[in-house]
């Protein structure tokens, strides 16, 4: 892809205003299929706050909320291994 590429899984994630979608998003929140995703979609199970755009297929999210959700989780990874050796 080159640098004028506007796909937002591209574009630097630290921008509040940046979207994530489609298989980015999936992956991002850790679901290893469309069918899991939308499954967690039916059943309320999402971490994030997601919208449908008018006009745009899919569910879209902010990059910045997808970016604290999963620093939460290294905060949860860390409380959990504090002295225990693997």
């Amino acid at each position: 892809m080159n640098s004028h590429d506007p796909t937002p899984a591209t574009t630097n994630a630290s921008q509040e205003h940046d979207l994530l979608t489609g298989q980015a998003l999936r992956t991002a929140l850790g679901f290893g299929t469309g069918e899991a995703f939308r499954a967690a979609i039916r059943t309320k199970r999402i971490p994030v706050p997601l919208v449908k755009i008018a006009g745009r297929r899919g569910w879209f999210a902010r990059a910045a909320d997808v970016a604290k959700w999963r620093a939460s989780l290294t905060k949860d990874f860390d409380e959990a291994t504090k002295g225990e050796m693997p």
